[in-house]
């Protein structure tokens, strides 16, 4: 049975930066008020390895620290990197933790992922939504390491997408929704038809972008999308919703 000893050197520890993509701030604050009310930090004792690099407990740590008073930790010589995630017992990860985490220790596909985000300012929900779905499949091989960048099917549309969202800015002023799931993946939809014409799609985005506000779901914003791209049509209209959309 591995030893728990109670120390308040806080030196002696780091944090690692794989290790969450950033530190909550209202989780510290809130463990605060708790360890003032009941200090049970005996109970939970921080996991370190044997670096003394935090691998579970960072923001009891903190709280400590702040509150200037002993907390209590384990060493587990055999600890690895990989091993954070599995020992993420106290506050689960989001998906930008498993982000940060898998770029901090130079995964490929999450790194280009990253960059993809950055390069057109997209939320990693939304991307992930866009790349390669928002199932809870795609979303647990992503959390497990598993996933692969491929942005064939999506990436050549992205510039298009991208430029759209500046028309309509210029036109409406800037709005949340544009940065929304469910109006990026109806603006994919409308961009990567076989038959869409880009110039003719800037053209009525610049004649009629009043026709876009909010909606509450991706089949209203397909619909005002076609209608946009359909507009004062001569070369025929493209119905883009079909019955799964519906």
């Amino acid at each position: 049975m591995k030893q728990i000893i109670k120390t308040k050197d806080y030196g002696k520890f780091t944090l690692r930066s794989d290790n969450r993509s950033k530190i909550d701030q209202n989780h510290v604050r809130n463990l605060v008020h708790s360890i003032k009310t009941q200090n049970l930090l005996d109970m939970r004792p921080i996991s370190v390895n044997s670096q003394f690099e935090i691998m579970d407990g960072q923001h009891r740590f903190l709280a400590a620290k702040e509150l200037g008073i002993e907390f209590y930790y384990m060493v587990g010589e055999e600890l690895k990197s990989r091993d954070i995630i599995l020992m993420n017992l106290s506050k689960a990860w989001n998906i930008a933790d498993y982000l940060n985490y898998y770029i901090k220790n130079g995964f490929e596909h999450y790194i280009r992922l990253e960059e993809f985000m950055n390069r057109y300012d997209l939320k990693l929900r939304v991307t992930l939504g866009l790349l390669v779905g928002a199932s809870d499949k795609c979303l647990d091989k992503f959390k497990l390491g598993e996933f692969t960048f491929e942005d064939d099917s999506f990436g050549g549309y992205a510039d298009i997408c991208q430029e759209s969202i500046r028309i309509i800015q210029k036109h409406n002023g800037t709005s949340h929704y544009t940065s929304s799931t469910r109006f990026w993946k109806a603006l994919a939809k409308i961009v990567s038809h076989e038959e869409f014409e880009k110039e003719k799609w800037y053209h009525n985005l610049n004649k009629v972008p009043e026709k876009i506000s909010v909606k509450a779901c991706y089949s209203a914003y397909v619909k005002v999308l076609s209608e946009i791209y359909n507009y004062r049509s001569r070369s025929g209209i493209i119905k883009f919703m079909d019955t799964e959309d519906e």
